[in-house]
């Protein structure tokens, strides 16, 4: 395994299907196979997409990475199981549904923890150089503003 070769689609690859490369560190790189050749490190695999699940990306980190840790299970009322699963998408299954949505969860809350992070340096910053403006004077301006904007529009639709 291993080495840069010049890859050509396959006999058995269609325009459209997904020739993925995995990478050195076991990313994936997908190329639509054509009739142009592609460099891939290592063997391909050829990838049958079905372009109305858009769920390819799943798939391939699926296929291309032994799963062996496991989420607990969740024990929920038969009612929102059939809610959950009204919700799929054609060929969707519920543990990539769940997967997609803790992964999509986790995704928030460390941008959620990032941005507050920004929002404490930025306040340390300003008390540690004095660059401040104290809150009732913005307020006092977005007041200003408000009532601004106010009496243009009343006077504007007499």
């Amino acid at each position: 395994m291993g080495g840069t070769a010049a890859l050509a689609p396959r006999d058995d690859a269609f325009v459209g299907d997904v020739l993925a490369c995995p990478g050195p560190t076991g990313d994936i790189t997908s190329k639509a196979a054509s009739s142009t050749a592609v460099q891939c490190p290592d063997p391909p695999m050829i990838v049958f997409s079905n372009p109305r699940t858009g769920r390819l990306a799943a798939h391939l980190r699926y296929i291309q990475v032994m799963k062996t840790a496991t989420i607990p299970s969740v024990r929920v009322e038969p009612d929102f199981r059939a809610e959950v699963e009204a919700v799929l998408a054609d060929g969707e299954t519920l543990s990539e549904f769940v997967e997609a949505s803790v992964r999509a969860s986790v995704e928030r809350r460390r941008v959620q923890a990032e941005f507050v992070a920004r929002g404490l340096r930025s306040r340390d910053e300003a008390r540690r150089t004095g660059d401040c403006v104290d809150a009732d004077v913005v307020l006092e301006g977005l007041q200003r503003k408000l009532d601004a904007a106010r009496v243009r529009l009343a006077t504007k639709g007499k």
